[in-house]
């Protein structure tokens, strides 16, 4: 199993739009700095990369301020 790091939402959509580079699950903070929260990434990775599982991770308070 490979894990493959990335600091930020646009940083992960960089390797996700790479088909070639298997992905099998995302896992990702619901709140991120930059322009992108995990509530995006989760959007767009399920929308372009079908059955992909994604998981996403941060406190209550965190996540309804994302979600707001």
């Amino acid at each position: 199993m490979n894990v493959i790091e990335a600091a930020h939402a646009e940083e992960a959509l960089t390797v996700l739009r790479q088909e070639e580079i298997r992905v099998d699950i995302v896992l990702s903070a619901v709140a991120m700095k930059g322009g992108m929260d995990g509530f995006a990434l989760a959007h767009w990775a399920r929308e372009n990369r079908r059955g992909l599982d994604v998981i996403l991770a941060g406190t209550p308070a965190r996540a309804a301020e994302s979600a707001a």
